[in-house]
């Protein structure tokens, strides 16, 4: 939280090894998963792809479906960023799946807003297509202001793409509300 992703680095390893020494599988499947989300975050994809497979693989044997969902998620934001689409979809659409399975009201609309992003990754920046019907609106109402100002602020690009220049300022101003809001 404090963007000091190399300490955090430090201290998800060394928890991940006490974890492992500990036989405490879900935590080490956990603090692998939030070894590949901050790597993702600083764009090392090689060693956040390794450390999601191992997470995923590891909720899976325990049968964690709600942690598969959430890692599942992470995986599809990694193989877009990849230009890996359909694997992409495949893997947040298993995540929706599983996220409604386990009745999480929460995260399938952070998902569908990687799924809105990674249809704006896969068009063509000459014909964007409409985002309009970009699902935002519900993440305010779930606590996800910083996803709901995201992926707003993605509609905006789109928006600018079209040369909707009024409409993508409105949609930025917004971006911003909801950031000063969380």
């Amino acid at each position: 939280s404090q963007g000091r992703l190399v300490d955090a680095l430090a201290h998800y390893g060394r928890a991940l090894d006490l974890f492992r020494r500990s036989g405490a599988r879900r935590e080490a499947a956990t603090a692998l998963a939030n070894l590949g989300n901050r790597h993702l975050e600083r764009g090392a994809l090689g060693e956040a792809e390794d450390h999601l497979s191992q997470a995923l693989a590891m909720f899976r044997e325990l049968d964690e479906l709600r942690l598969q969902a959430h890692t599942l998620g992470d995986l599809g934001v990694l193989y877009t960023e990849q230009a890996r689409f359909a694997d992409a979809e495949r893997a947040l659409h298993h995540a929706i799946e599983l996220s409604e399975r386990v009745g999480d009201r929460h995260w399938p609309g952070i998902l569908a807003g990687f799924v809105g992003d990674l249809e704006l990754q896969r068009d063509s920046p000459e014909n964007p297509r409409d985002r309009s019907r970009y699902p935002t609106a519900r993440l305010p109402e779930i606590g996800a202001r910083r996803y709901a100002a995201l992926f707003g602020a993605a509609v905006a690009g789109t928006e600018a793409l079209r040369g909707r220049s009024v409409r993508a300022e409105e949609l930025l101003e917004h971006a911003r509300c909801e950031l000063g809001a969380t």
